[in-house]
């Protein structure tokens, strides 16, 4: 049987007691509060399970470029305490992996670890299965889907709004409609635990999630009601139902501040630039009306920042694209073109004049909508797109392809085809592995929406695309889901929500591949 086990590790790093010692350095403590969790993840907060007993920890801590600043391995002493004396340090990232039977079971991390012998400092560590599925401790307060998620400065995680309820629509089979939800949750990555912080201002679903340089989240957009119709444009949301405003979260308060947008966007994108800034541009519901319009919010306009009209648009109405950064300030938009423009483009402000630049893509057809994209590890400017569908040229879509996978390059401008999914698919989940990899898991099936359960692994060293599997067995979601809330926090991907097969899901899943180090 599939093992969704996770262990919860409870860790106080504290700066050595007393006179320092000889090479200044300070203690790892840590102690130990495990709970398991065995079969499909919980769609109610429950009671924890006994965890799986570990023998030694083997622990790794980073610096912030990257190289190993301390590394050991710990037998676990009376009552689970270990303690481990390292160097002093400032925003350490910190690997835990726990050995069970000898063999390499279960992983966790945590990250802006400072360590000295002035000050104590206390970090939860939440441990999930390597190369396997976990659960979280403690599920969403509200079931939904389409709902939003990023990630706070401070490690944790807002999942903010989505549909809580679903209604099939008479006469139209397989047809559903979608109302939003003001819900959110925190979720704590060192307790793998989610908590329900302030309502939204607004009830919305579908809005985009952008974390913020100074650790806030930014929400912007989305539809107070969407139908979900699997034919040749599954995903419909009405001009009147689109949400024209934008929230901030403020993590160091815990409450959310709205502010108006020029108009309501949906399937959009809202990509952070280095200068802190947040590139808005596209969306709309259909593509009859979709939009080339851009805006930027700049967090440093008022207290909670504001959005202004970019005065060059993109060169193509985008919606159900993406937009992912290259370097510096400047985005790659591909996909969600409707009618005349390029594929792809770039925005890249150190242009005079138009920012936009067409990217004329030569190969296969990149021009995806409601499919997924995702950097590839250790590529610089090569991107993974995956799943979703070509436009029929009648103002539709062509059902979704297992051949819809691309390797896009920006410096040869060029898209290749990928490895076959085993079939078609909208807005899978494509998210990054600590261990260099890529996992895909998730969506909605063509051509009747239906979830899948699958975990695919994409792996850049062969362009291959496989099975995520424990030893010989193939691994799988604990509960098929498809518009879940989405990201990968530390190298691990974590799905929270989502619709499964009877209908909006609360639980959390977490993925994790093997160690950093041990790829």
């Amino acid at each position: 049987m599939r093992t969704t086990a996770s262990v919860l590790l409870a860790a106080v790093l504290a700066a050595a007691c007393g006179p320092e010692s000889e090479d200044g350095g300070g203690d790892l403590r840590l102690s130990f509060a495990r709970s398991a969790l065995d079969g499909p993840c919980p769609e109610t907060a429950v009671a924890p399970l006994p965890a799986p007993t570990l023998d030694r920890l083997r622990l790794t801590a980073w610096r912030p470029d990257g190289k190993v600043h301390a590394r050991t391995e710990l037998g676990l002493g009376a009552g689970g305490a270990a303690e481990w004396k390292l160097p002093p340090g400032r925003d350490l990232r910190l690997q835990a992996v726990g050995v069970a039977g000898g063999a390499m079971r279960y992983l966790a991390d945590a990250a802006a670890i400072d360590i000295d012998a002035s000050r104590p400092a206390q970090v939860d560590l939440f441990f999930s299965p390597i190369s396997n599925v976990g659960c979280a401790a403690r599920p969403l307060s509200v079931a939904r889907v389409f709902a939003a998620a990023g990630a706070l400065g401070d490690g944790r995680v807002v999942i903010a709004g989505g549909a809580d309820r679903v209604f099939a629509v008479p006469g139209c089979a397989a047809c559903l409609d979608l109302i939003a939800s003001d819900a959110a949750d925190v979720f704590e990555t060192g307790t793998g635990a989610a908590y329900p912080t302030a309502r939204l201002n607004e009830p919305r679903l579908l809005a985009s999630a952008t974390p913020l340089a100074n650790g806030d989240l930014l929400v912007v957009g989305g539809a107070r009601r969407l139908r979900f119709a699997p034919g040749s444009w599954p995903f419909r949301v009405e001009p009147a139902d689109r949400v024209s405003s934008f929230e901030v979260y403020r993590a160091s308060e815990g409450r959310w501040i709205e502010k108006p947008l020029p108009s309501g966007r949906v399937f959009h994108s809202a990509t952070l630039l280095a200068d802190g800034r947040v590139l808005i541009a596209g969306g709309e519901g259909e593509p009859a009306a979709a939009t080339s319009e851009t805006l930027i919010y700049d967090p440093a306009i008022e207290s909670a920042g504001d959005v202004r009209a970019l005065a060059h648009p993109l060169h193509a109405a985008r919606l159900g694209h993406h937009a992912v950064p290259i370097s510096a300030n400047r985005v790659l938009f591909v996909g969600g073109a409707s009618g005349a423009g390029p594929q792809a483009e770039i925005f890249d402000p150190a242009r005079s004049g138009d920012p936009f630049v067409d990217l004329n893509l030569t190969g296969a057809g990149a021009n995806l909508f409601f499919f997924a994209a995702a950097p590839i590890p250790g590529r610089t400017d090569e991107f993974l797109l995956l799943g979703g569908s070509l436009a029929d040229g009648a103002g539709g879509l062509l059902a979704p392809s297992a051949q819809n996978a691309r390797i896009l390059s920006v410096s040869r401008a060029e898209a290749k085809a990928g490895p076959a999914l085993p079939a078609g698919c909208w807005l899978p989940s494509l998210l990054a592995l600590a261990d260099g990899r890529l996992i895909a898991a998730g969506g909605f099936s063509g051509p009747d929406g239906a979830p899948l359960g699958e975990i695919w692994v994409f792996d850049p060293a062969g362009d291959s695309l496989q099975a995520l599997r424990d030893g010989d067995q193939p691994v799988a979601l604990g509960s098929a889901r498809a518009g879940s809330a989405a990201l990968s926090v530390l190298g691990r991907a974590m799905l929270f929500g989502g619709l499964g097969e009877s209908g909006p899901l609360a639980s959390g899943e977490i993925i994790a591949g093997r160690p950093a180090d041990e790829r």
